[in-house]
Order: C-alpha cells, then structure tokens, then sequence
C-alpha cells in the first residue's frame, strides 16, 4: 500500500483539529454565555472550567494509548481511537443538548466525559502526525495543528452562539 500524500495527512490533521476544537470554543466560549443567559449562578459557571482537566490530564493515559495505537505485533490502530472517541463525541454533544443548561453539573459531568474522549483522540493524532510526516514537514503539520484549533475554536464559539440563538439550546 502506497503512503498517503503529505497533502492530504495535513488535510486530515487539520480537519481533526478543527473537530477538536469546535468542543472546547463550544465548553469554554459558547457555554458559559449560555448559561448566564439561563441564569446559572457564577460559582456554577465557573466549574465550566474543571472540564480542561482530562486535557491537563491526558499524560496519565497517553503512555496507554500510544501501546494500543502501536501495538508490537498488529497494525496501527490510531484510526480506531479517532472512530471510537469521536462517535463518544457525537454522542456526547447529542445528549447535551438534551440537557439544559441550567442544570450545571449533568451538563458538566456529560462534556467531561467528551473532553476525555476528545482529549484521547488528540493523542492518537499527535501519534499519527509525528509518525506520518516526515521531519521536514512536521512544521506543515504543527501549523494545520494550531490553525485548525483556531478555526474550530471559533466555529464552536461564534457559530455556536448564533445557532443558540437562532434555534434555541436544542
């Protein structure tokens, strides 16, 4: 099997990045407006925070799935981690906007468990990047990495709080 085109491992790191990404503009910029306008107290919006902890975190696990990504005898796995945490992604956001968000903590508690799962999944892409490229493109690759947060940071913020308010929280 032929090696994919740099071009299109870059085409695909960023779009992973920008997925990624859309879930923290939506946690960090989106939500805590959200629920102010629902009345939220501040001492509950200011939880909101806590759910970067499984991104602060991730070095516990990263030794763990950098294992099952590689296993010794098998092929590369890092598009099962992507396909399992991002459906757990999808899932998650789903069940969320089920949720209102005046109650704080189910919500919280919900985007944790997808912070976790979008966390482990910027672990496999970190893997698959670095393996995938060569040194001399690894730059290319760094900046699909940074352009594609900011993008989805912005999608996830900005567009969120249009859709919110054009469609209501649902």
């Amino acid at each position: 099997m032929n090696p994919a085109s740099p071009l299109v491992v870059i085409s695909g790191i960023a779009g992973l990045y920008i997925a990624q990404s859309v879930i923290g503009g939506v946690t960090w910029a989106g939500l805590p407006a959200v629920m102010r306008s629902q009345g939220v107290p501040l001492d509950q919006i200011g939880l909101v925070s806590l759910i970067a902890l499984p991104w602060a975190l991730k070095f516990l696990w990263s030794p763990f799935i950098e294992r099952f990504r590689l296993p010794l005898d098998g092929r590369n796995r890092s598009a099962v981690i992507v396909a399992v945490g991002g459906a757990i992604c999808v899932a998650g956001l789903l069940l969320t906007g089920v949720l209102s968000p005046a109650n704080a903590f189910p919500l919280l508690a919900c985007l944790t468990i997808v912070a976790f799962a979008a966390s482990t999944v910027d672990i496999a892409c970190d893997g698959f990047a670095v393996q995938t490229l060569s040194k001399a493109q690894h730059g290319w690759g760094n900046a699909a990495q940074v352009g594609g947060a900011y993008l989805g940071s912005a999608i996830g913020g900005g567009l969120f709080l249009y859709l919110v308010s054009a469609f209501n929280w649902q």
